[in-house]
Parts: C-alpha cells; sequence; structure tokens
C-alpha cells in the first residue's frame, strides 16, 4: 500500500462573476503602489476544505484460499478469471486415503456405542444360567481337588497298572517266540522288541498315574481350580449386579472418543476441498493438477468486485477532522481528468507509526463506481471535511503571523493598517475570516521586503 502524503487543499467557488476582484493577484493599475506590490480585495464566496491522501483500489473483499491439509491435487475447477458464487467448489485433493480413515473411524464409534449399549442392557436370562452353571462347575472341580481321590479313582488307577503289566508279559511272549523261530524275519523280531518296549512304557506310565491318584492335587492346581471359581463368581456378579459406574463412564468416554475421531477424519475431508465463501472473481490460480499442494501457500486468490473501495493513511494532524460519512472526492491516474464520489466508511480508532510520523487508516467506499475502475488501480481522494458559504475570503498569502496572533494588511492610500483578523476554514489558496475586515476591503497580498508604504494605528 503506497504511503499517503499529507494535502491540504481548499476549492473555492465563490458566488459572483468575480470573486477575486483584485484582478487576479495581479499588480493593480493605482499609480500610487510601488513596484512588486499585489493587492486583493476581501469579497464573499463559498469555500470547501479537503483532506487529500493517495491510496490503492480494493474490491470488497479479497481471500487467499488455500487447503488446510496436504495432499495431492486432484482437479481444479476454475480458471483465472471466472465468476464464482458462494459455496461452489473451485478444486479439490485426492481423497481416497481419507475416505478409508472415515470408514475406520465409523466403524470404531458404531463398536464404541453397541458395548455401551450392552453394559447398559438388563442381563440376558440365559447368560445369567450359563454363569452360574460355570460358577457350579468350578465348586464342584475346587471340591473333588481339595477331598482327594475318590475309592473307585484308585481302584482304576490300579487296575490299569495291571492291565499295563499284563500288556508288557504277553509282548515278551511273543518277542521270544518270534525271535526262536528260525523263519522270521529280522523285521518282525525288531517290531516284537518294538512292542515289548512300548508295552514297559505303558506300565511306567500307569505306575506315575497310580501314584499321582494316591498322593492327591498339588496346591498349585487348587490355587488355580480357586482362580477359576473366582473368575466365574465375578462375571455372574456382574451380570446380576449390572455394569459398575466406572465400567459405564470408561465405555461412555470411549464413544465420545471414537465420535470425536470420525470429526476429525470428516473435517480433514473438507480441508480437501476449497469453495467459494463469496461470490467473486477468480484473480490467481497458483496451483496444477496431479501436484503436491502444501496447506500454507494460497492456492486461489478470490475477489468480490462487485464494490470497490480504497484504504488512504492520514496523518495525525488531519485525522481530527476526518469523520464517517463524509463526502469524498476521488480520482484516478487511469482516467484523468475524470473522477468520483465516495463516503468514508471507517476510520482507525489506533494509529501505525512510522519514521517518527503516525498516521490513521481511512477507508473510502466508492459505491457503483460509473467509472471502469479495476482492483489495484492508484487513487487520489480528497474528503471533504468542511463547507462553509457566503462567507468572508482572502488569499492565504494575505494573512500574517505575529506570534501567536493573526493579521492582514489593509491598503489605504500610500499607508498600510494593520488588522488583526479571526481565521475560519484555511487552506493553501484562501482562508475564511471570521473577523477583522470587511467585505470590499483592499488588502496587500505581495509586497517587496522594503516598501514606501507607512503603517498606520496597530
Amino acid at each position: 500500500m503506497k504511503r499517503a502524503v499529507r494535502v491540504v487543499a481548499i476549492l473555492a467557488a465563490v458566488v459572483g462573476a468575480s470573486i477575486w476582484g483584485f484582478k487576479g493577484l495581479s499588480k493593480q493599475e493605482n499609480s500610487e503602489l510601488p513596484e512588486g506590490v499585489r493587492t486583493g480585495y476581501v469579497e464573499r464566496g463559498d469555500i470547501t476544505a479537503v483532506v487529500g491522501a493517495t491510496g490503492t483500489v480494493a474490491g470488497e473483499a479479497r481471500a487467499n484460499l488455500l487447503f488446510r491439509t496436504a495432499g495431492e491435487v486432484r482437479e481444479i475447477r476454475v480458471e483465472r478469471g471466472d465468476r464464482v458464487e458462494r459455496g461452489q467448489v473451485l478444486a479439490a485433493l485426492d481423497t481416497k486415503d481419507l475416505q478409508i480413515a472415515i470408514a475406520q473411524a465409523d466403524l470404531g464409534l458404531r463398536s464404541s456405542e453397541l458395548q455401551l449399549a450392552r453394559l447398559m442392557a438388563d442381563p440376558n436370562e440365559e447368560d445369567v444360567a450359563a454363569a452360574r452353571a460355570l460358577v457350579a462347575s468350578a465348586e464342584e472341580s475346587l471340591r473333588a481337588l481339595v477331598d482327594g481321590p475318590a475309592e473307585r479313582d484308585q481302584e482304576v488307577a490300579r487296575l490299569s497298572v495291571d492291565q499295563a503289566r499284563n500288556s508288557l508279559w504277553s509282548a515278551q511272549g511273543s518277542r521270544d517266540s518270534v525271535a526262536a523261530n528260525p523263519m522270521s524275519t529280522q523285521g518282525s523280531v525288531d517290531a516284537a522288541k518294538a512292542s515289548v518296549a512300548n508295552a514297559e512304557i505303558a506300565v511306567r506310565l500307569a505306575e506315575i498315574q497310580l501314584q499321582q491318584t494316591l498322593e492327591g492335587a498339588s496346591q498349585q492346581a487348587i490355587k488355580s481350580a480357586e482362580a477359576q471359581l473366582a473368575q466365574a463368581q465375578a462375571s455372574l456378579a456382574k451380570l446380576e449386579d449390572g455394569p459398575s459406574q466406572e465400567d459405564l463412564e470408561l465405555a461412555r468416554a470411549q464413544v465420545e472418543q471414537s465420535r470425536l475421531s470420525l470429526e476429525s477424519a470428516t473435517l480433514r475431508l473438507e480441508d480437501a476441498t476449497i469453495t467459494a465463501p463469496f461470490d467473486g472473481v477468480v484473480v490467481e490460480v497458483h496451483i496444477k493438477a496431479e501436484e503436491y499442494a502444501s496447506p500454507t501457500a494460497p492456492a486461489i486468490v478470490l475477489m468480490d468486485l462487485s464494490r470497490f473501495h480504497t484504504d488512504v493513511f492520514i496523518d495525525e494532524l488531519d485525522i481530527g477532522r476526518v469523520e464517517v460519512g463524509q463526502e469524498v472526492s476521488v480520482e484516478f491516474d487511469a482516467f484523468p481528468g475524470q473522477g468520483l464520489t465516495g463516503r468514508v466508511v471507517h476510520v482507525a480508532d489506533a494509529g501505525t507509526p512510522a519514521q517518527g510520523l503516525v498516521t490513521y487508516e481511512v477507508t473510502v467506499d466508492l459505491g457503483d463506481p460509473a467509472l471502469p475502475i479495476k482492483a489495484d488501480m492508484t487513487a487520489g481522494v480528497k474528503i471533504i471535511v468542511a463547507r462553509r458559504e457566503d462567507v468572508l475570503l482572502v488569499p492565504g498569502r494575505a494573512v500574517r503571523r505575529d506570534g501567536e496572533s493573526r493579521y492582514v494588511e489593509l491598503v489605504e492610500g500610500t499607508s498600510l493598517t494593520r488588522a488583526p483578523v479571526e481565521l475560519g476554514v484555511s487552506g493553501e489558496e484562501y482562508i475564511e475570516i471570521l473577523s477583522g475586515v470587511e467585505e470590499g476591503d483592499e488588502v496587500v497580498v505581495q509586497r517587496p521586503r522594503t516598501s514606501s508604504f507607512q503603517f498606520q494605528g496597530g
């Protein structure tokens, strides 16, 4: 943005054919005036005071649009210069992975909701019956271990040992018979020996089983049975009493976490699409299809060119005279001699310091322009801060300073009279006089440093 230059100009429109009847600040034909002296007359007219600055034309709105997630550009639906409507999709990234993430998050949410529903539902009678049966079975198993083996179990173990021994003796007899037969092959002899060896192992296993039966269950087996019973009893109690508050809170937290995961995945999918935030014109496109797009770089620049405004910076010496609603005259370098009328719509409350100067941003609305202006054109603005009609006016060069007071020099023949004056609206060329002179008074506008004029009075 261009730095504004403070300019205060006075535009005077005087009612009458010759507001400055002193002949346009030219030398008077009065032969009594010394060479080089120019005078004028106090006249009535209209005066307008303006505060001027330079700015740049901007559209109603401008947006640097970008993807809020990284990815490969799948499609671009607009080109530079296209007019688009609010909500219209302008570009999109490839979203296959994002859609998979959404599907997974949705499954996770449904699973956690189902788990919560199961906890909150009344227990099923079949489930309760099955849990009670497990408790009974676990109690019976523990009781059998604690009470030790029954007489029947001991007898079965002894009979298993006797049966294994009988099988061993039979195998030994067969082996001896096969080995003594000269017609037996080596293979049949080896098979008979193997049968004896297996029978010996069976005897040993039966003897170990008998010993274990007689000794009863080990402490480890009893503890394991006790643990199984406790687990079965806890499961039954949970079914009968319902879930604990802690279990419910944990299940609800899991549902909320799953919901947030789904929302996050959905937002990432939305971040992969650029939509128009307002009706406007595409002025820049910085992306290409199948290229990688970053969430840190603008992809598309959109402007609303239905209305225009310009922002200017006004010096702190003049900002006190600028108010919202004031009329503004605007001219453009692109259209010499032509201009528009605007209006002040915003005056910044805080200034911007730069190089020892403080300026304030002022926004001027250009309305519906009759000229074909474009964004970024240079605009010269003149804010009308005051208007006066039918007031006394003198050229600015006629007013002089004496300390804090102001005065003009009235011409009376070959003498000058210093007349203190009270000023109103002032500018580069003309100044309003509130008191001190009268209409028609002749005043000195320019004179040499040395003059034959003589002062009369103060």
